[in-house]
């Protein structure tokens, strides 16, 4: 075998092994994933494309290179130039780092899609759920009857909420239970039979606990959130508190947004408008 054709055969052993772990690691992505998702399948078919287009170019490039310095390689070779034996494995080296790299980045972005297919889990487990803060809560020791108090105060609440046809599949207190009479009632999780039944609840809520009127002061009810969830919202009300303390109003959070409240506008110009009585 030529020193020529000995040097091609080390770089593509090289570039084999490499090619060959890409490859076994494409393949996970596959096992570790649910395929079943166009978003994922999009993704996957971008990092394949991705790594294919850079073998292709790497190719390409050592064959080019081959070719126009093919008497320089054999010259050089032949006379047992280490200089250039060294550069040459530099050249390699450096190939392979690149696609080091590029192992790493289909890495992280494989994580990411895992990640956001276990977040998107998470939500759908907690579609139909609602969680409600300041709900009295039972000290009675037997759990029965704690738990038959919930049912009844929630049976109540519906009532006053004009949601008597929806229907409660569990209810849950969340946290430790609290030793004394006077402790803070535990936030309660109310799953509904059904999405639908869930956002009706909370759009008469959103309306009628706004006024906190007798029994209905003080509670609080949302949508059960994942932890990423829960942390994003804090940030929003963080922003949105320092944005009331430098004069900004009738701002609200919606669709994970900091917004004006619609009809805000109208409300200015018809307040403006409208002239100030004289006693």
């Amino acid at each position: 075998m030529s020193m020529m054709a000995q040097l091609v055969d080390k770089l593509e052993q090289k570039l084999g092994a490499e090619i060959t772990e890409i490859g076994r690691r494409l393949e996970g992505i596959e096992e570790k994933t649910d395929m079943t998702s166009t978003t994922l399948n999009c993704k996957v078919d971008f990092l394949t494309n991705k790594v294919e287009e850079m073998m292709d170019s790497v190719k390409k490039t050592v064959k080019t290179q081959v070719e126009v310095n093919e008497t320089q390689l054999v010259d050089r070779m032949n006379a047992h130039d280490e200089t250039f034996h060294k550069q040459f494995d530099d050249k390699v080296d450096e190939i392979l780092k690149s696609i080091d790299c590029s192992v790493v980045e289909m890495n992280s972005v494989r994580s990411k899609i895992q990640e956001d297919k276990e977040e998107e889990e998470e939500i759908q487990k907690r579609k139909t759920s609602v969680i409600i803060h300041g709900f009295g809560e039972s000290v009675d020791p037997s759990p029965d009857e704690r738990q038959k108090y919930d049912n009844e105060e929630m049976e109540n609440l519906l009532h006053r909420l004009g949601s008597d046809t929806v229907s409660v599949n569990k209810i849950i207190r969340l946290g430790k239970r609290p030793e004394t009479s006077d402790a803070k009632p535990r936030p309660m999780k109310v799953v509904f039979a059904s999405e639908e039944q869930k956002d009706a609840v909370l759009s008469r809520a959103k309306n009628v606990l706004r006024k906190r009127e007798g029994a209905l002061n003080g509670i609080f009810m949302h949508q059960d959130l994942t932890m990423k969830q829960r942390k994003r919202r804090q940030e929003l009300v963080a922003e949105l508190k320092h944005r009331q303390s430098y004069g900004e109003t009738n701002l609200i959070i919606a669709n994970w947004k900091i917004v004006e409240r619609r009809g805000a506008h109208r409300e200015a110009a018809y307040a403006a408008s409208t002239p100030t009585p004289t006693v």
